[in-house]
């Protein structure tokens, strides 16, 4: 099969459930990125800024397509909110869903950039810029981390970063 062919199967062949329908506009547009991703590039994905597999299995709380997609060398990029997959994950469990913290755990040891920040909030075909942002790095004080099991690990990375960093 070829690439074009199994871009048109995401989302209605392929991995039906793994965007729920809560806001249609919103999964509608995810999977219109999701295709135009995987047929720019496959597994590898295309554009520098494009909502993916990786983003949808982080909001969605999909662990063991999460964990296969990074195995095989799924890049972690910014969506076109400029959210990377652990702001969506945040994003999504604002938004109601049940995300694990599994998943949380998952990007935090695999590749995940602390630098970054949760930019948008609201469902994705609504999304509009957060202000301000809620940094990964420096946590707010004033907000609950989404995962008090991984809330150590976030720690633990962010003083990481801190230290290559500077």
């Amino acid at each position: 099969m070829d690439r074009k062919e199994a871009a048109e199967k995401l989302g209605r062949l392929y991995f039906p459930d793994l965007i729920p329908g809560s806001c249609r506009a919103s999964q509608e547009l995810q999977w219109k990125e999701i295709r135009n991703d995987w047929l720019q590039g496959g597994v590898k994905g295309g554009s520098a800024q494009s909502y993916t597999l990786v983003h949808a299995c982080a909001e969605y709380g999909h662990e063991q397509l999460l964990t296969v997609l990074l195995e095989l060398g799924s890049p972690i990029k910014y969506d076109t909110g400029e959210n990377v997959p652990l702001a969506r994950a945040v994003i999504g469990h604002e938004n109601g869903i049940k995300v694990p913290a599994s998943i949380s755990r998952i990007l935090l040891e695999d590749r995940v950039n602390l630098l970054q920040s949760v930019a948008t909030e609201g469902f994705y075909a609504f999304q509009k810029p957060r202000s301000p942002t809620l940094c990964l790095y420096q946590w707010p004080t004033n907000k609950v981390w989404p995962w008090p099991e991984t809330k150590d690990l976030r720690y633990q990375k962010a003083k990481e970063v801190h230290e290559s960093y500077w």
